[in-house]
């Protein structure tokens, strides 16, 4: 019941603290004049909002305090050792490992539709205006299709898989953080983590590079923010629509493999240890 109360105030919190930065996005960028001769206000705020810093500590939060918590609690119980016991480790695994998933994948989707409602309701409507020359359109709102429509739902589609895969890699190294402290904040240890990583390295490279194409790889490899804001963040030469959309995928392929691993160690860990 604790728990369940404890990821009820969870919740609240950041549901209000995700309105105040929207009032605040809001008002730094949106004065009225700019509000009254733009129609894609609100979509833009929507985008604004996704690679905005705060935002990467709440996905951070999300994915620790609301999804895998309750299963890093259990991985030490001796309820967990007996559930074990009785259906067998890979059976709980893939339980576990659904379990996430899926409830990840609801959370981040329910989470794009709460802040849609948000600006929709009470800060500018959302709407859709579509120009023939792409350069009309602020940074954000055709990232993933030339079209806004198809790009705002593939986007909440995107971001809803990459986050679910996200809080598979953090449940996948849970068995390997003792302090439940530590964990709380592990999720936005390695979102921001890895996305500075990927940026500094992806900088570097262009002060001897003039293109980067070469390491496009490598460094999607390791971009957390191609899974939770895909599209939104570019630290790596991708030039088309259609690398996009490519490199969220292979990004995803990466990080279920990273998560394999850390599970596969587990596992032989756990044999080890009986």
């Amino acid at each position: 019941m604790k728990e369940l109360a404890n990821k009820k105030i969870t919740l609240i919190i950041i549901l209000v603290v995700t309105i105040l930065l929207l009032y605040y996005l809001f008002n730094f960028w949106s004065d009225g004049l700019y509000a009254k001769f733009n129609s894609n206000v609100g979509l833009e705020l929507f985008y604004s909002f996704q690679d905005f810093v705060p935002n990467f500590l709440i996905l951070g939060l999300l994915s620790t305090c609301l999804v895998a918590e309750s299963f890093y609690q259990n991985k030490q119980s001796r309820f967990q050792n007996c559930i074990i016991a009785r259906v067998g480790y890979k059976e709980r695994v893939k339980y576990e490992v659904k379990n996430i998933v899926i409830t990840s994948f609801i959370i981040r989707l329910l989470f794009n539709i709460f802040v849609l409602l948000i600006i929709h309701m009470f800060f500018s409507n959302v709407t859709f205006k579509e120009y023939s020359d792409a350069s009309y359109y602020a940074s954000g709102v055709v990232e993933l299709f030339t079209n806004s429509k198809l790009s705002l739902l593939f986007y909440i589609i995107y971001s809803s898989i990459g986050f679910s895969i996200f809080s598979l890699f953090i449940y996948s190294i849970s068995y390997f953080i003792k302090n439940q402290h530590v964990f709380k904040i592990s999720g936005i240890v390695l979102f921001i983590g890895l996305t500075v990583l990927s940026a500094i390295i992806g900088n570097q490279l262009y002060i001897y590079f003039s293109d980067i194409k070469f390491a496009n790889p490598i460094l999607q490899a390791l971009t957390t923010s191609s899974l939770m804001v895909p599209a939104m963040m570019g630290f790596t030469s991708i030039t088309s629509l259609f690398e996009t959309h490519i490199y969220f995928w292979y990004t995803c392929l990466c990080f279920i493999i990273y998560s394999a691993i850390f599970l596969s160690i587990r596992y032989k860990m756990e044999r080890k240890n009986g």
